[in-house]
């Protein structure tokens, strides 16, 4: 069985649908009482849009493992989401962080959902949890910086690094904060790709303006920290 259900799950994400039903039945003939069998099934009857399917499997695959709650409640949010169901994404979000703290991947989803929704104080501070997920870490080379994060304090007459934290869109969507800092007295220190240095050494009130490196920046000296 165990073979078919990584078959299915390799087709799933390949967006081979058909296949991948063909394969999660063969494996159900083998073992009809699998939650993980019944959490694949439902994952591929969402992408086909078939949302009975996959509610009723996913439902299967609570009965069977009632304590994988947090995988029912993801699926579950997922599956909402598929319809436009927002706010029922948000109570299934809810509920699987508030029994698992530390699951971030779904804080950072529960902090998007929110912003989408357009509850942007609740949703910025549930955002900060990104910075906690494991594979954003690795992907943003983070090192602790020996001044601390600007968390609103006067500027004037202080040097901020700002340093852009994720891709293009977001960073040139958020740049254009940075002219408010300058007028609140800060002398700013930006980095950001390699690609974008160009356009930003054309932005007269920014100090300097260089390619994005997280060791680079312990040379720097600045009184805060933050990102676009």
């Amino acid at each position: 069985m165990e073979l078919w259900l990584q078959l299915g799950q390799a087709l799933t994400s390949a967006a081979r649908y058909d296949e991948a039903l063909d394969s999660y039945h063969k494996a159900k003939l083998l073992f009809p009482k699998s939650a993980r069998l019944r959490y694949g099934l439902g994952s591929v009857h969402r992408q086909l849009g078939n949302i009975d399917q996959a509610h009723s499997n996913y439902e299967e695959a609570l009965s069977l493992e009632p304590e994988e709650r947090f995988d029912y409640l993801t699926n579950m949010a997922h599956l909402c989401e598929s319809q436009g169901l927002y706010e029922q994404v948000l109570v299934c979000l809810d509920e699987a962080v508030t029994n698992s703290p530390a699951a971030y991947g779904a804080r950072v989803w529960y902090a998007e959902m929110l912003l989408r929704l357009g509850r942007f104080q609740q949703g910025w501070s549930e955002y900060e949890y990104r910075q906690h997920y494991p594979s954003w870490v690795a992907a943003m080379g983070r090192c602790e910086f020996a001044s601390p994060r600007w968390a609103g304090e006067s500027l004037n007459g202080k040097t901020i690094l700002v340093y852009a934290e994720q891709g293009f869109d977001d960073c040139l969507q958020f740049s254009r904060y940075l002219h408010v800092l300058r007028e609140q007295g800060a002398r700013i220190i930006f980095y950001c790709d390699r690609e974008l240095v160009a356009l930003f050494k054309n932005v007269s009130f920014l100090h300097k303006v260089e390619v994005k490196s997280y060791q680079n920046a312990l040379t720097e000296t600045f009184d805060f920290h933050g990102s676009s």
